[in-house]
């Protein structure tokens, strides 16, 4: 497990605190019983700020976690998932051109790219696991073009009304995040969102407990945002045709 960790220049990168060279010692001890809680710990600290700001280190770190997220004899599963998770909604919140904006754009690549490992987790024997990789997916706007189908093909066998439930929301969320950046998109993004709408209306309208309610209240918002949008997206385009001149007119003068 872990292979290529030595490969990664470590001492070229940083986290909260410094210099990453405490990393590959932090991620091996995950393997470790007594010391991968901590290890967790440090790891959740040193790549993530606040919730919002990502640091260079982060998005080398991803696969490796993905890597023990996946194998069924490490601890913590549903923690690392639970870290993956949180550097995936920061790289999600922080937007704009700001230093970090490579960093940003490096993890949600990063993030991408383990999709072939992070997508079987759905189908973990562990509920935990199950539940924590249904929130990571929750968290990946740019990759919802392929979550959107795994996350309904999942609900369709999932015995638990909570992961059920977290799914419904899932969905919600990414329905909810927009249309991600141009260079993002992938294939099947286009088809996938008005599918997963379709699939919510449905399950709010044949399920009955948690998830019944969850899709009801996922469905309120979804509808609620989207009404907002199209009204904002005419109310510019209204102030867009006040403004061209009329046939016949002079363009205003700058300034008034």
């Amino acid at each position: 497990m872990l292979s290529g960790l030595n490969d990664v220049p470590w001492e070229a990168l940083t986290h909260a605190y410094g210099t990453a060279t405490d990393v590959p010692d932090l991620l091996r001890a995950l393997g470790d019983a007594e010391r991968c809680r901590e290890a967790r710990a440090r790891l959740d600290t040193d790549l993530v700020h606040e919730g919002t700001v990502v640091y260079p280190a982060a998005p080398h770190v991803v696969p490796f976690l993905a890597e023990v997220a996946a194998d069924a004899a490490a601890e913590e599963r549903d923690g690392v998932l639970r870290t993956l998770a949180g550097i995936a909604g920061a790289a999600r919140i922080t937007t704009g051109a700001w230093e970090g904006a490579g960093v940003v754009a490096a993890c949600r690549t990063a993030l991408a790219r383990q999709l072939p490992v992070l997508l079987p987790l759905l189908d973990d024997l562990e509920e935990p696991v199950r539940l924590e990789a249904v929130g990571l997916l929750a968290e990946l706007d740019h990759c919802r073009g392929a979550c959107l189908p795994a996350l309904q093909d999942r609900f369709a066998v999932e015995p638990t009304a909570q992961v059920r439930a977290a799914i419904v929301d899932a969905t919600a969320e990414l329905l909810l995040a927009g249309p991600g950046r141009p260079e993002e998109e992938a294939p099947g993004e286009t088809d996938a969102v008005p599918a997963a709408l379709g699939w919510l209306r449905g399950v709010a309208a044949a399920e009955t407990g948690r998830a019944g309610a969850a899709a009801s209240a996922a469905l309120e918002r979804v509808l609620a945002a989207r009404e907002s949008a199209a009204r904002e997206g005419t109310a510019r385009e209204s102030a867009a045709g006040e403004n061209e001149p009329r046939e016949g007119e002079a363009p205003a003068p700058a300034g008034g």
